[in-house]
């Protein structure tokens, strides 16, 4: 039996994954939804769908909850059930099926992992997990008359789960943004100190570069390329997914989207590379990132990440 090719992006928040989905889901072989877990709204809210339509009247997401419904499948519109929980305890969920805190070991996760497979209960809610993904992945494609799904749920240790439903090959995009643009977007959103994203977003790389290891294929795509060379960096993913390169039209919104994200989903649909960080970030905490950046990859452990970072360090 054939397997489903699923494309999955690994990347930190705030690095144009949306984007890059959009981009991709205009080649008429690939669907992507965005964030396949679902986008966890407020109740009340009305949560618009990238094709305009509020989530509850899509054509797309209705078929998608009558389908889950006749297979007894636990949905909602905000929440699709295809998140990989084992305890509905954030903090403990992350012990139980997340990439260890304070570790970076895949063997301590991969006996972890069969340790909680094993146990009766959370054993049998992962179960019913990878077959709400395998059921939403298989609608996806059917409705949209495609056949590889992407799935842009960013969390790397996500891919692990994914390759233990036998009907997907998974293959891995990692996607990386300047850290420099990462932190001011954290800083604007969140209120996070440049420094302290610098920290976060150092571990996530190093996580997904441990996690995807464990994955056959990973190819690795910078934000700032697929804004300035779209074509060249979508030929490049579209052959990664083993389908034939269109050019980019001009705007992706030209093509049928049911995607699911930030607001950028509502937006036009042309690309903008956001260099908002080079005036939103001062002098100073541009070099301290800098400094930052350049003694992580000047640790021995870590310098095998500078063919993968080094190109953000200013040696000026």
């Amino acid at each position: 039996m054939s397997k489903t090719t699923l494309l999955y992006i690994s990347a930190y928040q705030y690095s144009g994954s949306t984007l890059t989905s959009f981009l991709l889901n205009t080649h008429p072989k690939i669907t992507s939804l965005g964030h396949t877990a679902g986008w966890p709204f407020n109740k009340g809210e009305a949560f618009y769908c990238s094709c305009g339509e509020v989530i509850q009247e899509c054509s797309f997401y209705q078929h998608l909850a009558r389908t889950f419904r006749d297979n007894n499948l636990p949905f909602e519109f905000y929440d699709f059930g295809a998140a990989f929980k084992a305890s509905n305890n954030p903090r403990l969920n992350r012990y139980l099926t997340a990439s260890l805190p304070l570790f970076e070991s895949s063997l301590l996760e991969h006996a972890r992992d069969t340790l909680v497979e094993h146990f009766p209960v959370t054993g049998s809610r992962l179960r019913r997990q990878r077959e709400a993904n395998d059921r939403l992945i298989s609608t996806a494609i059917a409705f949209h008359k495609s056949s590889i799904y992407l799935d842009n749920s960013l969390d790397p240790y996500r891919l692990r789960h994914l390759q233990r439903i036998d009907s997907l090959a998974v293959k891995n995009i990692h996607l990386v943004r300047n850290p420099r643009g990462v932190a001011a977007s954290c800083l604007r959103h969140r209120g996070w100190p440049p420094e302290q994203t610098l920290n976060l977003w150092l571990r996530h790389q190093r996580d997904i570069v441990r996690i995807a290891a464990d994955v056959n294929d990973s190819i690795t795509v910078h934000y700032d390329a697929v804004c300035t060379n779209t074509d060249e960096e979508l030929a490049k993913l579209h052959r990664y997914a083993g389908v034939a390169p269109l050019s980019f039209a001009g705007d992706f919104k030209d093509a049928e989207h049911h995607i699911l994200g930030n607001q950028m989903r509502l937006g036009d649909g042309k690309i903008k590379l956001d260099t908002r960080w080079q005036k939103e970030l001062t002098s100073s905490q541009l070099s301290a990132l800098n400094q930052q950046l350049k003694s992580f990859l000047d640790t021995p452990k870590y310098s095998r990440h500078k063919p993968l970072l080094g190109r953000y360090v200013d040696d000026a």
